[in-house]
């Protein structure tokens, strides 16, 4: 009897890993063909109404996805034994709680929490749940209609760079910051040009760890991720999600130039602390 179950729990986990093998290998072919797309101006045109797969109304999202959402916060939540009573809200934002939305838009999905009834360390907070949020972000691919569902954590007192960035509560289901439709123009070629700039920078980074230079390879990507960091904060501040700088870093996230800095980063830092046969 033992063995049976033991051969049903051994063909099950079996199951699970192929399926979640061919999950991963579907993202990068996602992630692949956004990449060798043309991400022309119109690409991030703005709509006259929000998105009709996602909302009701301009006031109200369609209750199937409020559900799904909320189902899938909780799932995270259980999975990673986070008090419920720590979280205060569940947040839908980003370009499709906008009308800057395109195809290839994710979900946003942020569950707010206070830090502080967590542990006093905000700090060792935020990389604790910043590490859990990117590995279930990895394992996963949960779609709403085609839109891939990511997952953040943000502490009560966060402070959004963009000042007019949608905020929709699914706990209180309405908005905490209405969506605004901006009518004017951005300068696209700017933006390409500062993806160019940075797409070059990482282009260095590869031929670094070509050359085996790992130390400088992992120096030159870190350095990269603070500019990334500090240009797109810097251009959402003064312009908001329409500005050069933002525009430049979602080209370079779209052609996966982020992701692949990432694991350069990765790769270097891992060969520094490897041996190897002579």
């Amino acid at each position: 009897m033992f063995q049976q179950f033991w051969n049903i729990f051994e063909s099950a986990e079996k199951n699970r890993a192929i399926l979640q093998q061919e999950q991963k290998e579907q993202r990068r072919l996602q992630k692949e063909e956004i990449k060798n797309s043309l991400l022309s101006k119109d690409h991030f045109k703005q709509h006259n109404a929000l998105s009709p797969d996602i909302w009701e109304s301009p006031e109200q999202v369609k209750l199937k996805v409020k559900l799904k959402l909320k189902r899938i916060a909780n799932a995270f939540l259980r999975d990673h034994n986070i008090d419920p009573d720590a979280v205060e809200d569940i947040y839908f934002t980003g370009s499709l709680a906008g009308y800057n939305y395109h195809p290839d838009s994710d979900i946003d999905l942020h569950i707010v929490v206070d830090f502080s009834k967590v542990s006093q360390d905000l700090d060792m907070v935020r990389d604790l749940f910043n590490s859990r949020r990117l590995v279930w972000n990895e394992r996963h691919n949960i779609t709403i209609f085609g839109h891939e569902v990511e997952i953040f954590i943000e502490d009560i007192n966060e402070v959004y760079d963009d000042e007019d960035r949608p905020v929709y509560s699914l706990e209180k289901d309405q908005w905490v910051n209405t969506p605004k439709r901006l009518d004017r123009d951005f300068d696209y070629d700017s933006a390409m040009k500062k993806a160019g700039m940075i797409s070059h920078q990482i282009g260095l980074v590869q031929e670094l760890m070509n050359q085996e230079k790992f130390v400088e390879a992992k120096r030159q990507a870190t350095r990269i991720f603070g500019r990334l960091k500090r240009m797109r904060k810097a251009g959402l501040q003064r312009e908001g999600a329409y500005s050069p700088e933002n525009i430049a870093f979602k080209i370079l996230r779209k052609r996966g130039e982020i992701d692949l800095l990432g694991d350069l980063k990765s790769a270097s830092f891992d060969r520094m602390m490897s041996l190897h046969n002579d």
